[in-house]
Order: structure tokens, then sequence, then C-alpha cells
């Protein structure tokens, strides 16, 4: 088939395959980096000596935060990869998770052959959301993969619980991975290399690719009642759980553990 759904830990790769990868790892080491400088002035000798305390805590700190970049930076191969284009068509990791510990059963990949590949968009989804500390205004870069037919249920489902496990190990954005429409996959790009203009240029070579698209998600204030209880099913199902949550909290005026429990029987909730 020329859609089909292997399950996979190790890297799909052929002679001229382009691997795009998680490298959120860089954040952290460079987060370690800034504790140790301050770790380091900390340590430079005062009049009163030496405050082990301003040394110690950003030590602590710049230990931990270069560990688990470094661990991140080790696990290449074990699933952080969310693309994969190949001569042949791509390999998208469904249970990609951006670098984060999160345990899957199997490894879901979809190959997708270029012949059921239509097009190809980049995608800008723009959100601004009222929140605990004001307004929030939320950018997301994205490809959309528009297929020639439908995607197979079977690959819907293994998405969906891929989505869940996502959710329910404290996640809160968009899914790396989701099923927009029934022949639209949406990839999301954070902190992905190579950058955008390369998957696109690579992905150009596959099928045609289409301009630049913005999606402006409408103002929450300016909603009706019925027109939020879309947008919060919307936000639901991308992935925005806690700012689904929050806002489904004020809109139905109940404790958050019956807003919850709204939110998954009616769009969708751990399987």
């Amino acid at each position: 088939m020329a859609l089909t759904l292997n399950n996979a830990r190790s890297i799909p790769t052929s002679s001229r395959a382009v691997i795009f990868r998680d490298v959120s790892y860089r954040g952290l080491l460079f987060g370690g980096l800034l504790f140790a400088l301050l770790a380091c002035y900390g340590a430079l000798p005062k009049a009163d000596g030496v405050n082990w305390v301003a040394v110690a805590i950003p030590g602590m700190m710049a230990g931990w935060l270069f560990a688990w970049g470094g661990w991140r930076r080790l696990r290449e191969g074990a699933g952080n990869w969310l693309l994969v284009v190949a001569d042949e068509g791509i390999h998208i990791n469904l249970a990609y998770a951006e670098g984060y510990p999160i345990i899957h059963d199997d490894a879901p990949v979809l190959f997708v052959a270029s012949e059921e590949m239509c097009c190809v968009r980049p995608v800008r989804e723009i959100i601004r959301l009222p929140h605990r500390f004001g307004t929030t205004r939320h950018h997301f870069g994205a490809f959309d993969i528009v297929l020639q037919r439908p995607v197979p249920d079977e690959v819907v489902y293994s998405l969906i619980r891929c989505q869940e496990r996502y959710a329910q190990a404290g996640k809160s954005g968009p899914f790396p991975v989701r099923c927009v429409a029934p022949t639209v996959l949406r990839l999301q790009w954070s902190a992905i290399r190579p950058k955008e203009e390369k998957a696109l240029e690579c992905l150009a070579g596959l099928c045609d690719a289409q301009g630049p698209r913005k999606i402006v998600f409408p103002e929450w204030n300016r909603l009706n009642a019925r027109q939020r209880d879309i947008f919060l099913g919307e936000l639901w199902r991308m992935g925005m759980r806690e700012e689904a949550l929050f806002l489904g909290r004020i809109h139905l005026g109940v404790s958050m553990a019956e807003t919850k429990a709204t939110m998954e029987k009616g769009h969708g909730g751990p399987l």
C-alpha cells in the first residue's frame, strides 16, 4: 500500500533521506551554561568571602540542565525525529513527543508514498487567549501534508492514542502530528532542524508546494456561547488542554474536575 502504518523505533533511511529531528536539547544546554556562569560569578573572591549558597543553587541548576540536555541529545536515534523525507515518500513519527520521555507500547511510523501526496503548504496558527496573567498570544508554525485520499481509520486511531499519551504526560500545546481534515496531516515545526526552508525544499521535490497559509483564531471575548463551545472543542483536540480547561471552567461555571470530565466526554479523552 502507498499509505501504511509501521512499528519501528529506528529511523527509516535510504540513500538520500533527510531526517528532521528535535533539537530542543540546545535550549537546555544553553540554560545550563547561563546558570554555570552565575555559579562562577558567585564563586569570585569578595571582601566578605564567598557566598556558597549563591554558588550551590545555580550550580545545581546548571548540572540538572546539562544532564537533561545531554540525555535528550543521546536519545537521537530513539524517537526524537519527526519526519524523514526519502526518494520514495515520507515517514512521519506519530509517537514524536518533542524530546520528552513519553513511553509508548509501540512506535507507530506512517509511511506516505509520494504518489499519495497532493501538496504541501506552510501554515501559521495565531491564537489570542485570555489567561491568568492577561492575554497570551500564540504563534505556531506547521506544515500541512495534503493527501490524495482520506487518512485510514487505523492511522487516525493510532495517532489519537499517541496524542493522549502526550497530553497525559502534562504537555500542553499543539500536538506534534494532527489530522485536521480527512485528507490533511499537520506537522508542528517546533525546535526541528533542518529549518522550515529545507523541509519545504525537500517536500516540494515529492509534490506541489503551495504558498504559506495563515490561520487566525477568533477573539474569545467576541464569541457567543455556542461559538465558545466549538472554540473550546478545537483547543482541546489540537492539544491546548491547559488553555481549554482554564477557559472551559469560566465558560461552564463548574469545578476544574467537572470541566475536564465535560471536555473529555464531548471532545475525546483517555483511551
